[in-house]
């Protein structure tokens, strides 16, 4: 994630869609947001963690494909799963009892790479909470999840990105 940040603020900072750079203050609220929602869910980590752990033992609907299919089709099914779940929950973001926490990501007054690290820390906490319960519910093998934890910040900077295609 790292290094997907440092070449995506090297693209903004070369050729800027709206040809000006936003790093600063901004930045800092984006990153304090980030890692204030991160420590919030840390503290969920332990019962994520066994939840996690016991999804890919629950037997859940996908596993039967765990089992018997090609890990590289496990990892487009879970993939496409996990972002379709990701949408759901982005969606029920917008819906009035979550739309308070769900307004500071769309408060950002410059988009950039950091708005998509800009959360509330109570939109975290729902999407934890949530997102846990149906990796649990689906069986969903414990690796693939990791995968796509790694992969899913990125995207969400790269769909943020202040930069101007040719």
């Amino acid at each position: 994630m790292a290094a997907a940040f440092v070449v995506l603020a090297a693209m903004e900072t070369h050729q800027p869609r709206d040809g000006e750079t936003a790093a600063g203050l901004r930045w800092i609220t984006n990153f304090f947001l980030f890692g204030a929602g991160i420590s919030c869910v840390a503290v969920l980590a332990p019962y994520r963690l066994v939840g996690l752990l016991l999804s890919g033992w629950s037997g859940g609907p996908l596993a039967v494909l765990t089992e018997y299919a090609s890990p590289w089709l496990v990892l487009a099914v879970n993939l496409i799963l996990l972002d379709a779940l990701s949408y759901a929950l982005h969606r029920l973001q917008h819906l009035h009892p979550f739309w308070r926490f769900h307004a500071v990501h769309h408060a950002d007054e410059q988009i950039d790479l950091t708005t998509g690290l800009r959360h509330h820390p109570g939109e975290a906490l729902v999407n934890a909470a949530v997102g846990g319960a149906v990796l649990i519910l689906l069986g969903l093998p414990p690796w693939a999840v990791a995968v796509y934890g790694m992969l899913a910040p990125v995207f969400d900077m790269w769909t943020h990105v202040n930069f101007a295609l040719p």
